[in-house]
């Protein structure tokens, strides 16, 4: 190796780190590649449940119709039904 050539060092990802740049794309709107990091995950442990809930949830954003999001037992603008009296 010749000096100041860095040398690539080729650790394996854990699933923690896998769903960390899952979220990182996600919050960037990089959800194809957000999804392809929860699945790496996935294949290190296929039971582990923040890769799974962030990948359905992915999922259900990407089939949701538009305005799905809003709670249909407030209408909009109406926050009564969410505050309390204190």
């Amino acid at each position: 190796m010749e000096i100041g050539e860095k040398k690539k060092i080729n650790r394996g990802k854990t699933k923690e780190a896998h769903l960390y740049q899952g979220r990182l794309h996600s919050v960037k709107g990089e959800y194809k590649k957000a999804i392809e990091e929860y699945k790496k995950a996935l294949k290190i442990d296929p039971n582990y449940k923040p890769a799974k809930v962030n990948l359905d949830f992915i999922s259900y954003m990407k089939l949701r119709p538009k305005g799905v999001l809003r709670s249909e037992a407030s209408p909009k603008g109406d926050e009564t039904n969410v505050r309390r009296n204190v």
